[in-house]
């Protein structure tokens, strides 16, 4: 996988990063670009049409790329950066929540009945099939552009990404009989646990594995020195919300991300999304 490289606009008018994203463009075969921090700099008179011009730099770049898909990541407050973008054929595609717990007087308590261990090589089949299928709410899922084969793939890649050593863990919960439940993958930096991906098998769900687990899960980092645990989810999501609702997690402000364009063809010659 080849490295990412940030490229800055700045201009009177306007600021911005953007990149190809290195692991979406390798996982789809198809160039895809993500612009970060961006912010308009004009005043309230006609600040679209004194930025369309200074913009056309990025849109420049991005035609030389052959960038087929496109992203934009902004704070939900941001709302003259979401308009415009708007205008230039970006659409909302997902409202994300950064969510973060700390450890206080009480302590989550670990279930019995279930077992966390890092994956085994037995065991990556199992959990392939979980990550391919489990994240029915992601925005790349849910884009008609895009679809949930695609997004399968790419959660399988985040999958195997992980294995290869690096800070990221998978760890694999499975209930007092051996079955596996669900998977988690997770990183730890001295007293903070972040979680990346989190998934419950979907023929487990549905049977209240989720506040087990994921209270189980917070007594395994707490028991390995974490104090505090952050995550993400889509709004998407709204059972997985209001289950860190219930953990004791604390919400902050939304992230909107936002798509143009699309992939051209379904992975593996499908019919496409």
């Amino acid at each position: 996988m080849q490295g990412l490289t940030r490229h800055k606009l700045s201009s009177q008018r306007l600021r911005l990063e953007h990149y190809l994203v290195p692991w979406d463009t390798e996982v789809f075969g198809q160039p895809v670009a993500q612009i970060e921090k961006f912010a308009l700099l004009v005043g309230p008179v006609d600040p679209q049409g004194a930025a369309a011009s200074d913009f056309q730099a990025y849109e420049d770049w991005r035609a030389a790329q052959g960038v087929v898909l496109e992203m934009a990541k902004l704070g939900a407050a941001e709302l003259p950066e979401l308009a415009f973008l708007e205008t230039r054929g970006f659409r909302w595609m997902e409202t994300q929540y950064r969510l973060s717990w700390a450890l206080g007087l009480e302590r989550p308590e670990a279930d019995a009945g279930l077992h966390v261990a890092p994956l085994q090589d037995g065991d990556l089949a199992c959990v392939e099939m979980v990550a391919a299928h489990a994240f029915e709410t992601s925005r790349y899922a849910m884009d008609p552009a895009v679809g949930s084969e695609w997004a399968g793939r790419r959660y399988k890649a985040w999958l195997h990404n992980a294995l290869q050593g690096g800070v990221q863990q998978v760890l694999v919960a499975r209930d007092g009989g051996g079955e596996l439940v669900g998977f988690f993958v997770v990183q730890q930096t001295d007293e903070l646990g972040y979680w990346h991906l989190t998934a419950i098998d979907p023929a487990r769900q549905g049977q209240g594995y989720g506040v087990r687990l994921w209270r189980h899960m917070m007594a395994w980092q707490v028991a390995r020195g974490v104090r505090r645990i952050e995550t993400s989810v889509s709004g998407h999501n709204l059972r997985v919300l209001g289950l860190y609702g219930r953990l004791g997690f604390r919400f902050s402000q939304g992230i909107i991300t936002m798509h143009r364009g699309g992939l051209h063809s379904a992975p593996d010659g499908g019919d496409g999304a």
